[in-house]
């Protein structure tokens, strides 16, 4: 896994906070929106960093808060050919009871760099599957295609298109006509890392984000999720800064 080792201070903060005492709705970090260009700005309590701990599902806030390391971190290297790491709730709203809902995120462009998806490089997207599972679907808006990463190998054909509808409906609202090359994008389902539980999910879905947003390979398997994925996620919340 590309990741440096964990020193031990970062190791004794990790645990220490895992096992710490306290009400699961204590507030740990709080995330601003001005700091970050997050949707909305939000907290991560005990009980949500506590899902850290091996065998338990993570929800959005652990999710929204990497994600929002990402997006930090991509505008310090990229600030002229940005990527984008949305929100789990950008995906949730667009899709709806399995029914695709624009009017949901219309607006919701403000919130990526630049106010306009078509000048972005990348997007990634966390999707939550009736609350029992986590995938990452990626927009390569220059190359235009749409891939889908599942550490289960579900094909996902459903949420591309839906995201391939976004993007439609997108340049409609901004250019008022139909989007061109439409016949040129591609929707793969990408052959990836897995998952050997029921309950990694939304850690592969977190390095699936940063190996393709960093542009590194996904050069990561189960056992690398299981000795270091949780506790890398944890340190780099904690600190407040993706751990390279």
């Amino acid at each position: 896994m590309s990741i440096r080792h964990h020193t031990a201070e970062e190791k004794t903060l990790f645990q220490e906070t895992l096992n710490a005492q306290g009400e699961p709705t204590d507030v740990l970090i709080n995330f601003e929106s001005h700091e970050m260009n997050l949707d909305l700005p939000f907290s991560i309590k005990r009980g949500s960093f506590q899902l850290l701990k091996p065998s338990t599902w993570l929800n959005d806030d652990i999710i929204n808060g990497f994600m929002a390391l990402l997006r930090t971190r991509d505008a310090d290297l990229n600030p002229n050919h940005r990527n984008h790491f949305a929100t789990t709730f950008f995906f949730s709203s667009l899709f709806v009871n399995g029914r695709y809902t624009y009017s949901n995120v219309r607006k919701w462009h403000r919130f990526f760099p630049g106010g306009d998806i078509f000048h972005l490089d990348k997007i990634f997207i966390p999707i939550n599957i009736e609350n029992i599972h986590w995938t990452c679907a990626a927009i390569y808006m220059q190359a235009r295609k749409i891939e889908y990463y599942d550490s289960l190998k579900g094909d996902g054909m459903v949420y591309m298109t839906a995201i391939l509808k976004y993007i439609q409906d997108e340049w409609m609202r901004t250019n008022q006509s139909e989007l061109p090359h439409l016949e040129e994008w591609t929707m793969t389902t990408v052959t990836c890392p897995e998952q050997h539980n029921n309950f990694d999910c939304g850690v592969f879905v977190c390095f699936y984000a940063r190996c393709l947003g960093l542009g590194l390979p996904l050069l990561f398997e189960q056992q690398d999720i299981t000795l270091y994925g949780r506790q890398y996620i944890g340190i780099s919340i904690l600190k407040g800064v993706l751990l390279m």
